[in-house]
């Protein structure tokens, strides 16, 4: 991003006289895949239609065919994941990965599915979840980590499993690590470092601050697609 201020400097780290992008290793590879395979927005419609049944598949997992079908016709319904469908955000990749973590930790403690190829699934999903959105995936994955843990200790055929798993994560985090480094000089996050590897803009608003823009825009959103053009009005 040379020549600086030559474009929108927003979510933009400064570090060692550059001005870089700012987001996430997961989101840039599922980018560039999209571009060199030539599929274009096309890979990310696949992606939404392959977590509408991902869902489907991991609520039949707990509640049989009929969750199945439930499942399904919710996720269908839904205008938040049908307008999240439609477009190519970060967000659409994260839920993916997250979905189809979820799925490979309900065959292994509900299904009992006890193979490698399960393991390798839940790390690998997980992994690239942290990569593509790290917070959300954090807070929605380690509950099921937590339990997983709880699972290895008392189930002794669990244990490698599971240590397969954790070694795909932990090479994930240091591929983020390494990632980090290379963009900001650290692998704190810009937005709690120092001014060197800032955020542009981001210290200039509080957390409340912040909450509130972010809900406001939330709360519009959800009343364009509740109501069409009355809820653009009203918002």
């Amino acid at each position: 991003l040379q020549p600086d201020g030559a474009f929108v400097q927003d979510f933009t780290y400064r570090y060692d006289g550059m001005v870089t992008a700012f987001e996430y290793p997961g989101v840039i590879f599922i980018s560039a895949l999209s571009m060199v395979t030539g599929l274009g927005s096309l890979l990310y419609a696949l992606m939404a239609a392959a977590t509408g049944v991902l869902v489907a598949s991991a609520a039949g997992i707990v509640m049989g065919r009929r969750g199945t079908i439930v499942a399904a016709i919710v996720w269908l319904g839904s205008p938040m994941a049908a307008v999240f469908s439609m477009t190519e955000h970060g967000q659409l990749v994260s839920r993916f990965w997250i979905a189809a973590a979820v799925l490979c930790y309900l065959r292994i403690m509900v299904a009992r599915d006890r193979s490698w190829l399960a393991a390798a699934g839940l790390g690998v999903a997980g992994t690239a979840a942290f990569l593509t959105r790290s917070a959300e995936a954090a807070f929605i994955l380690t509950p099921i980590l937590g339990h997983l843990l709880v699972g290895a200790w008392q189930q002794r055929a669990l244990r490698s499993r599971l240590a397969l798993s954790v070694g795909i994560a932990a090479l994930g985090v240091v591929v983020y690590a390494w990632y980090k480094i290379q963009v900001t000089g650290s692998i704190v996050p810009a937005r709690f470092g120092s001014d060197m590897h800032a955020v542009s803009h981001l210290q200039e608003y509080g957390y409340l601050e912040r909450l509130g823009n972010h809900l406001s825009q939330n709360w519009m959103l959800l009343l364009i697609m509740a109501i069409g053009p009355l809820g653009a009005f009203l918002a």
